[in-house]
């Protein structure tokens, strides 16, 4: 996925906006996303930064 980079805001709560699309490509996997009890819809920063680690794990490979 190529998607634009923009700025990560933090503050009393995150809101991520690096890698705009990246929450739309969990979507379709939301009924099985879980993380202590919360899926995606309850938690969408958790899962959208654990995406994010993912993509940039992944391009870091050779």
């Amino acid at each position: 996925m190529s998607a634009p980079r923009t700025a990560a805001l933090f503050g009393d709560s995150i809101a991520i906006s690096w890698l705009p699309a990246l929450r739309d490509v969990l979507e379709p996997w939301a009924l099985l996303l879980s993380s202590m009890g919360r899926g995606l819809s309850d938690d969408p920063v958790a899962f959208v930064a654990a995406a994010a680690a993912g993509r940039h794990a992944a391009a870091l490979l050779p």
